[in-house]
């Protein structure tokens, strides 16, 4: 819970009424108050207040003590006009008041992500009802409705009396009710019970002084989810919009009162076409219900994020990713250590030791880790690198399967090659996980006590790996370089292949530069083979070292610096875990007691809610690792964020993002009020894409081998969605691993849309035919996945079913992909299907040797245009010519894949600033961004190592110069750090000596200058004068 204060001062900002119980004489009294002045040397509050207990009349200006209120709570569903003077005091940047508690820096952002998380979880009515005289063409006509005494007190007594108030302490259960009126637009009525899914609403809120209901929004939101309540089974179902709306209609709901009659039409036609569960007896309900919504949150959002304000307002305990994420770049410079890397077998990479050694040494990484690429197998070694350098680690994911995965990787890990290994990682999350931790906790303290540790085991091992971690680094170094030099050489590639037959002195240019810098490549060919000798690790010695310092920490648990722990733990059993875990979760939520059991287990694996019982916000782990990381919702991921010092970021952009409920316009409506820049948008961004917008001086590193699928399989996703850049290391075990399975033989039986019977006859033959393959299933479409699981899985029950979304993070040996495309099949369907490359991609990459499509070729030609990019169209094409169909590369937004979007707020100033001044002084002028340095000087050559490792932040080019673009100068954009920092002025320094090595123009723009107009406009006048 919020202290009483920040409780009152967000009511203030945001115009609530505020409940609150008043303790005067011993008598408490619940109010709802609407704040009106504050009087800081009496500590009184004066105020509009009224119990609708004693009077249905607000009192006006009503005096209250501060010191006397015991509890309080907004009521966010409330209008309360704040007067002005209040309003432009609290926000003013230097007020400060010993009652009122103000976190002014980055306050707005918080408060966005709060709201963004509780509208982000799934609805339920808590009750509604129909009052006289209203409806949603009176409250839009008049955007506020007077309400009659009895319809104010239903209303009013519905807000202040339907829940009882929690204790004011912290619970361990951190679960919260969130409510807010709104009025029905549109709800499905569901079944005999009439059970209501509300689709659409308006939001309201209600005004206690002055006995009104306020329309907050002219826009109608929707619920992509929905909860019914069957209360006489004391059940609840969450239904999705995709049972009642197919997912290429949803579109529809954007302009929602021109499209009402289509949408009526559209959930009926698609409901009545089947005897499926809840499809019989569907019915349409426009009444204009004043419904009171409910959302059960999974935690206390604004008791977390309070917290993280906190940390924040505090720059000395605010943890370093946390900066990286407010875009304060002094502190994003890695460290000069060499940290030895350990892995936990001989099976990795050049690239996944890379990712490692920059995770150590950055507060914040990114690491690409396109399918197949061995992210699980990265964050083991890096878990296990982070044990052996001293450093607390806290894994994490926004679900439990990659969770599990990990886990039950390490706990597979042997020594001696037959006992389990101790490790001092403990799984936490769920009270079921806490139970089980506790329970493992003490079978490994049994295990442990009786050893006889030899200490000196580890530091031996510590020593030999420092001697050969300087060769390693400098050979990662050159491996860096190498990378640049093949990136350079590719680009050249490419732009040969668009001059023209005038442009022969430029291919020959080109060519001869091309061949330079593979002579300069030459010198990095072995790499990889070098590489291999500094990663000799005896694993048999570091296993054996690993369990007898595991069993060392868990012996301390005997000790009298442990006695609460080692009561929470000792004894445990089945009939007792479960009380034992609340005691274990109840010690860990205390910062010191949770530091205190890192000493045992420095590993702990969660989800990314969960972590609001480990601690509070600030350093507690040297390191976070968030596994699928662009999965996660970008509140989710913050909370285990802000426990950590050091990030490391595992996700792939390529593949699905978060599963987001809140809906756009909504958010929109959000960022508008609290001014968000695009960077932190919680719909459009996971926590992977919002760090990479937000932080330019940590580039992704990207995984390139590939160890899963077959190269023909694997080579539809590389090539049109990776850049090429994947290295496929597998040879499958099919001889022939894709197979095209025409459909249109087959005789279609429904006339219901997104469902092939004919497809389901198909695989149920090929299954026949394949009585030994490990098979999965997968179809884009809800529709098609229920009618496989009715018709497969009674016969087939071990084969798994899924859309898309489900099978990310799993794989199967064989995938059929069932397309669901029949001559029913609309052009916005497979509009929408051939749009959604994420989803085309996972699919794909699913499957280790083979995969099977099935289409109904002749359709999907012609529902083609052949104009747009049709990524369902080239994986027909593709699979059906056995992979000698020439995909198109789609160029994605991502450094790792070779190219990188404008990122920063401030260089997009700049590059705004730029292009206004030279559509002004000089037409003919281009600009470009992120340019490598090498590819300005094609050439020369240059030994300093930045030539082949930087980039300008922009380069201005002359197009009209013989017919090509001439490069005129190159421009920086230097922040604080490039005038504080040792290691960042180097860097300018180099760059620099390249500039002048080649008598080029290097402009430098400080940041606090990226938009100011008349200083950018003189340079560049006298730039392009020297240049002419």
């Amino acid at each position: 819970m919020l202290d009483i204060g920040k409780v009152l001062l967000k009511a203030i900002v945001n115009n609530y009424w505020c409940k609150i119980e008043y303790k005067k004489d011993n008598e408490v009294t619940k109010f709802m108050i609407g704040i009106n002045y504050i009087d800081e040397k009496n500590r009184t509050i004066k105020c509009d207040a009224f119990n609708l207990m004693y009077s249905a009349d607000v009192q006006k200006n009503y005096v209250i003590y501060f010191d006397k209120i015991i509890y309080a709570e907004n009521d966010e569903g409330t209008y309360h006009k704040t007067p002005d003077n209040l309003l432009e005091l609290v926000k003013k940047p230097d007020f400060f008041s010993s009652m009122l508690r103000l976190n002014v820096s980055n306050d707005d952002l918080i408060k966005y992500y709060i709201d963004c998380f509780k509208l982000d979880s799934t609805p339920y009515i808590s009750k509604y009802g129909l009052i006289k005289g209203i409806d949603d063409d009176v409250l839009l006509k008049n955007g506020i409705y007077p309400l009659n005494d009895e319809q104010f007190k239903i209303l009013a007594s519905e807000s202040f009396y339907k829940k009882e108030r929690k204790e004011k302490k912290r619970e361990l259960n951190l679960e919260k009710i969130e409510r807010n009126y709104c009025v029905n637009v549109l709800a499905i009525e569901i079944g005999s019970k009439k059970q209501k899914y509300i689709l659409a609403y308006r939001p309201l809120v209600l005004d206690f002084e002055h006995k009104c209901l306020i329309s907050a929004s002219e826009e109608v939101y929707k619920n992509s989810e929905f909860i019914l309540d069957n209360s006489t089974n004391n059940v609840k179902e969450i239904m999705s919009i995709n049972k009642f709306i197919p997912e290429d209609k949803q579109y529809l709901l954007d302009d929602f009162y021109h499209n009402l009659k289509e949408i009526k039409d559209v959930i009926l036609d698609y409901n009545n076409c089947r005897n499926m569960p809840y499809n019989k007896s569907i019915k349409i309900d426009d009444l204009p219900y004043i419904i009171n919504l409910e959302r059960k949150l999974a935690i206390d959002i604004d008791y977390e994020f309070d917290k993280i304000n906190k940390v924040i307002s505090n720059e000395e305990e605010t943890p370093l990713p946390l900066k990286v994420f407010l875009d304060e770049p002094d502190i994003r410079l890695t460290k000069r250590i060499n940290y030895p890397i350990f892995t936990v077998n001989d099976l990795y990479d050049i690239d996944q030791i890379n990712a490692i050694n920059i995770a150590m040494k950055s507060p914040a990484s990114y690491i690409q880790g396109p399918p197949g690429t061995g992210k699980t197998q990265t964050i083991l070694n890096a878990i296990l690198t982070a044990l052996f350098n001293n450093k607390t680690v806290l894994v994490t994911s926004n679900n439990n399967i990659p969770m599990d995965g990990i886990y039950n990787a390490i706990n597979r890990l042997k020594y001696n090659d037959k006992f389990d290994l101790l490790f001092p990682a403990i799984r936490l999350g769920s009270m079921e996980n806490v139970e089980n931790a506790i329970l493992k906790i003490n079978q490994m303290y049994e295990i442990a006590k009786n050893l006889n540790v030899k200490e000196n085991r580890i530091k031996d091992i510590k020593e030999e790996r420092k001697a050969a971690m300087k060769n390693l680094v400098d050979l990662l170094d050159k491996n860096d370089i190498k990378k640049s030099l093949e990136y350079r050489i590719e680009a050249l590639e490419n732009f040969t292949k668009t001059l023209n037959l005038e442009s022969n002195l430029m291919s020959i240019y080109a060519s001869d530069s091309i061949q330079t810098l593979k002579n300069e490549l030459s010198k990095y060919e072995n790499i990889t083979d070098d590489f291999t000798k500094y990663m000799n690790i005896n694993h048999a010695q570091l296993f054996t070292a690993i369990n007898f310092e595991t069993a060392g920490r868990l012996q301390k648990l005997s000790k009298e610096r442990y006695s609460e722990l080692f009561l929470i733990i000792s004894d445990a059993n089945e009939a007792n875990k479960k009380e034992k875990a609340k005691q274990l979760r109840k010690f860990l939520s205390n910062t010191t007691n949770l530091k205190l059991f890192l000493e045992i287990f420095p590993v702990i694996i969660s989800t990314n809610l969960s972590c609001t019982y480990l601690g509070e916000p600030g350093t507690i782990f040297d390191i976070v690792m968030m596994d699928e990381a662009a999965q996660c919702s970008i509140t989710n991921a913050l909370i285990p964020i802000s426990r950590g010092n050091q990030i490391m970021l595992v996700g792939d952009a390529q593949q699905l993002s978060p599963v987001i409920l809140l809906d756009e316009k909504l958010n929109k409506k959000l960022m508008n009020k609290y001014n968000i820049p695009e960077e932190y948008n919680y719909v459009s961004n996971s926590i992977y894409t919002a760090y990479t917008k937000i932080d330019v001086c940590n580039n992704e590193t990207l995984l390139c081998s590939h160890y899963r699928c077959d190269e023909k399989i694997i080579s539809f996703s590389n090539k049109k969605y990776y850049n090429n850049k994947l290295r496929c290391k597998r040879k499958g075990n099919s001889d022939v691993p894709l197979e095209y399975r025409d459909t249109s033989k087959y005789e279609e039986i429904t006339d219901e849309k997104n469902i092939s019977t004919g497809e389901v006859k198909a695989i149920e033959t090929y299954i026949k035919e394949h009585p030994n393959e490990q098979i999965g299933i997968i179809t884009p479409f809800v529709k098609q996945k229920e009618y496989l699981e009715e018709n497969i899985s009674k016969s087939y029950p071990n084969i798994p079913i899924g859309t898309v979304h489900a099978f990310q993070g799993d794989q199967q040996n064989v995938i059929l992909f069932s397309t669901a495309i029949t001559n029913k099949t609309s052009k916005g369907t497979y509009n929408w299907l051939k749009n959604n490359k994420e989803l085309i991609n996972v699919a794909m990459s699913r499957a280790k040797d083979k995969f099977v499509m099935f289409a109904n070729k002749d359709k999907i030609s012609k529902l083609t245009d052949n104009k747009d990019d049709d990524n369902m169209k080239e994986l027909s094409d593709y699979v059906y010519s056995n992979g000698n169909y020439v995909v198109k590369n789609i160029s994605p937004v991502s450094y790792a894949l070779g190219t990188k979007q404008l990122n920063t707020p401030s260089e997009k100033d700049l590059q705004e600033t730029f292009n206004q001044i030279l559509s002004v002084i000089d037409k003919n002028c281009i600009i470009k961004s992120e340019v490598p340095v090498s590819s300005i000087f094609t050439h020369f050559k240059d030994d300093n190592s930045l030539f082949y490792k930087g980039r300008f932040d922009l380069v201005i080019f002359d197009k009209t110069y013989k017919g090509e673009e001439r490069v005129v100068a190159a421009v920086e954009l230097n922040g604080p750090e490039h005038y504080s920092e040792e290691q960042v002025q180097e860097r300018d320094k180099l760059k620099q000596q390249i500039c002048d090595n080649h008598h080029f123009t290097l402009y430098i723009v400080k940041r606090e200058y990226a938009r100011d107009y008349r200083r950018n406009k003189e340079a560049l006048i006298e730039i392009l004068n020297k240049s002419k």
